[in-house]
Protein backbone atom coordinates (compact mmCIF):
# COMPACT_ATOMS: atom_id res chain seq x y z
CA UNK A 1 0.00 0.00 0.00
CA UNK A 2 1.20 3.49 -0.40
CA UNK A 3 1.80 6.64 1.08
CA UNK A 4 -1.61 8.27 2.70
CA UNK A 5 -2.17 12.44 3.62
CA UNK A 6 -5.42 14.55 4.17
CA UNK A 7 -6.14 18.10 4.68
CA UNK A 8 -9.79 19.57 5.80
CA UNK A 9 -10.51 22.43 4.08
CA UNK A 10 -13.51 25.15 5.04
CA UNK A 11 -15.82 26.12 2.79
CA UNK A 12 -14.19 29.25 1.87
CA UNK A 13 -12.70 31.00 -1.18
CA UNK A 14 -9.28 30.14 0.17
CA UNK A 15 -9.72 27.05 -0.07
CA UNK A 16 -9.04 25.76 -3.77
CA UNK A 17 -5.54 27.43 -3.29
CA UNK A 18 -4.51 26.28 -0.08
CA UNK A 19 -5.91 22.51 -1.83
CA UNK A 20 -3.67 22.78 -4.21
CA UNK A 21 -0.21 24.13 -2.27
CA UNK A 22 -1.37 21.00 -0.23
CA UNK A 23 -0.91 18.97 -3.17
CA UNK A 24 2.20 20.61 -4.44
CA UNK A 25 3.88 19.91 -1.32
CA UNK A 26 3.12 16.41 -0.16
CA UNK A 27 3.71 15.05 -4.06
CA UNK A 28 7.04 16.96 -3.83
CA UNK A 29 7.67 15.05 -0.46
CA UNK A 30 6.66 11.90 -1.96
CA UNK A 31 8.55 12.42 -4.90
CA UNK A 32 5.99 12.05 -7.47
CA UNK A 33 6.84 15.61 -9.21
CA UNK A 34 5.62 14.41 -12.73
CA UNK A 35 2.40 14.00 -11.32
CA UNK A 36 1.99 17.97 -9.67
CA UNK A 37 1.07 20.48 -12.30
CA UNK A 38 -2.11 18.09 -13.07
CA UNK A 39 -3.13 16.29 -9.71
CA UNK A 40 -2.63 20.27 -8.04
CA UNK A 41 -4.98 21.68 -10.63
CA UNK A 42 -7.59 18.83 -10.22
CA UNK A 43 -7.45 19.28 -6.76
CA UNK A 44 -8.07 22.92 -7.49
CA UNK A 45 -11.07 22.43 -9.32
CA UNK A 46 -12.66 19.92 -7.18
CA UNK A 47 -12.41 21.92 -4.17
CA UNK A 48 -13.83 24.58 -6.01
CA UNK A 49 -17.02 22.83 -6.78
CA UNK A 50 -17.28 21.74 -3.42
CA UNK A 51 -17.22 24.88 -1.93
CA UNK A 52 -19.40 26.88 -4.86
CA UNK A 53 -21.93 24.10 -4.87
CA UNK A 54 -22.21 21.81 -1.26
CA UNK A 55 -21.25 24.69 0.82
CA UNK A 56 -19.62 22.59 3.04
CA UNK A 57 -15.97 21.78 4.62
CA UNK A 58 -14.00 19.59 2.09
CA UNK A 59 -11.62 17.02 3.08
CA UNK A 60 -8.76 16.20 0.59
CA UNK A 61 -7.04 12.27 0.57
CA UNK A 62 -4.46 12.06 -1.10
CA UNK A 63 -2.70 8.31 -1.67
CA UNK A 64 0.45 7.25 -3.61
CA UNK A 65 -0.09 4.31 -5.61
CA UNK A 66 2.00 2.37 -8.07
CA UNK A 67 2.33 4.62 -10.93
CA UNK A 68 -0.26 6.80 -10.28
CA UNK A 69 -1.57 9.43 -7.41
CA UNK A 70 -5.34 8.73 -6.26
CA UNK A 71 -7.21 11.89 -4.99
CA UNK A 72 -10.45 12.66 -3.60
CA UNK A 73 -12.40 15.18 -2.13
CA UNK A 74 -14.89 14.68 -0.42
CA UNK A 75 -17.79 17.12 0.65
CA UNK A 76 -21.17 16.84 2.66
CA UNK A 77 -23.57 17.95 -0.12
CA UNK A 78 -25.99 15.58 -1.77
CA UNK A 79 -25.97 17.22 -5.19
CA UNK A 80 -23.69 15.30 -8.07
CA UNK A 81 -21.09 17.20 -10.29
CA UNK A 82 -22.29 17.53 -13.97
CA UNK A 83 -20.86 18.93 -16.87
CA UNK A 84 -22.48 22.86 -17.46
CA UNK A 85 -22.67 24.52 -20.74
CA UNK A 86 -19.95 27.62 -20.55
CA UNK A 87 -19.13 29.89 -22.97
CA UNK A 88 -16.67 33.38 -23.14
CA UNK A 89 -19.67 35.60 -21.18
CA UNK A 90 -20.20 32.25 -18.81
CA UNK A 91 -16.71 30.71 -18.38
CA UNK A 92 -17.92 28.75 -15.44
CA UNK A 93 -18.73 24.64 -15.95
CA UNK A 94 -15.07 24.17 -17.06
CA UNK A 95 -14.08 22.65 -13.82
CA UNK A 96 -15.22 18.95 -14.86
CA UNK A 97 -14.18 18.74 -18.18
CA UNK A 98 -10.48 20.16 -16.78
CA UNK A 99 -10.63 17.35 -14.55
CA UNK A 100 -11.55 14.85 -17.47
CA UNK A 101 -8.69 16.43 -19.73
CA UNK A 102 -5.82 15.45 -16.71
CA UNK A 103 -6.75 12.15 -14.99
CA UNK A 104 -5.88 8.65 -15.72
CA UNK A 105 -10.12 8.40 -14.69
CA UNK A 106 -11.99 9.98 -12.44
CA UNK A 107 -16.01 9.66 -10.97
CA UNK A 108 -18.38 9.95 -7.94
CA UNK A 109 -18.72 7.90 -4.84
CA UNK A 110 -21.95 8.28 -3.25
CA UNK A 111 -21.38 7.92 1.03
CA UNK A 112 -23.99 4.47 1.91
CA UNK A 113 -24.24 6.65 5.80
CA UNK A 114 -25.91 9.75 3.46
CA UNK A 115 -22.87 12.05 4.31
CA UNK A 116 -22.13 13.16 1.67
CA UNK A 117 -19.97 12.19 -1.92
CA UNK A 118 -16.37 12.14 -2.76
CA UNK A 119 -15.33 13.28 -6.18
CA UNK A 120 -12.48 11.00 -7.31
CA UNK A 121 -9.67 11.27 -9.71
CA UNK A 122 -6.26 9.22 -10.79
CA UNK A 123 -3.54 11.15 -12.07
CA UNK A 124 -0.38 8.99 -13.54
CA UNK A 125 2.66 9.87 -12.20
Amino acid sequence: MGEREHIRLPSDASSPRRARLFVDEVLHRWHRDGAIERAALIASELVTNAVNHARTDVIVNLEARDGSIFMEVVDGGSGRPRFLDSDADNPRGLGLPIVEALASSWGVKRYDDGTGKGVWAEVSG
